[in-house]
């Protein structure tokens, strides 16, 4: 079901804005010049890829825990299948974070500055301070309020959100949303799928911040659950 992306009304004087879809991928992209054909042929390129190797390893599409991956897989599949089993869930749960990371990578072959939003799960790579929003719901008393600080030493940066309560993702938790701040868009797609299944009352947001601690390449993460708020890491969290 599709469900109409509010938050791409931000608009930028410093950056051209455009969106490229081919099948289920819908990018949002700020860059200093629009570049769709070349967006469009390499997520064409990349669509093509994972569906060649899905059609004949079905189990990599379905999976909700970490697989093995065997033989001659694509780049891409094998970086899926590593980042999901650091967090213990299948691999498509870093398939927006890949889409994103792949082509704001590509796409820094045409510009020195890029942002790729896919499904709210966000690679950037900025010269300059910029800010992230973050949404949890209508009812939560953080919507719209806060942001995070992103720094130009921290680039490439990916942010990836997973909510128990929003959007059409699967999630056996039950948090507003849960951001995860790392060097790799997967990853971080992953690990907010991963600590969004482990947020199931309020008690339990100070245990998956301490778990996602100890996960190599996370930097930072925001749990949000009623009028909860956990918050770990190397960003600086600010009034939007």
């Amino acid at each position: 079901m599709y469900e109409p992306r509010f938050y791409r009304e931000w608009t930028s004087n410093r950056y051209k804005k455009f969106t490229v879809s081919y099948q289920e991928t819908d990018l949002l992209i700020y860059a200093p010049k629009k570049l769709v054909e070349e967006t469009y042929e390499e997520v064409r390129r990349l669509r093509k890829s994972l569906d060649y190797y899905i059609n004949s390893h079905p189990a990599f599409l379905s999976s909700f825990v970490p697989l093995d991956i065997y033989g001659n897989a694509p780049d891409e599949v094998k970086v899926m299948a590593e980042m999901s089993a650091r967090v213990g869930v299948g691999p498509m749960a870093g398939i927006a974070g890949l889409f994103a990371e792949r082509i704001g990578c590509y796409l820094l072959d045409y510009t020195d500055e890029v942002i790729v939003e896919n499904g709210g799960d966000i690679f950037l790579s900025l010269n300059e301070d910029s800010r992230i929003g973050l949404y949890a719901g209508k009812g939560s008393p953080f919507s719209d309020k806060l942001a995070i600080k992103v720094f130009p030493r921290q680039k490439p940066l990916g942010i990836c959100t997973s909510s128990g309560r929003l959007g059409p993702s699967f999630s056996k938790g039950k948090a507003d949303a849960v951001t995860v701040v790392s060097s790799s868009t997967i990853l971080a797609d992953a690990a907010a799928t991963a600590a969004c299944n482990r947020v199931k009352n309020r008690d339990d947001i100070a245990e998956t911040i301490n778990w996602l601690k100890g996960i190599e390449g996370i930097i930072a993460a925001v749990i949000m659950m009623d009028d909860q708020l956990g918050v770990w890491g190397d960003i600086e969290l600010i009034k939007r």
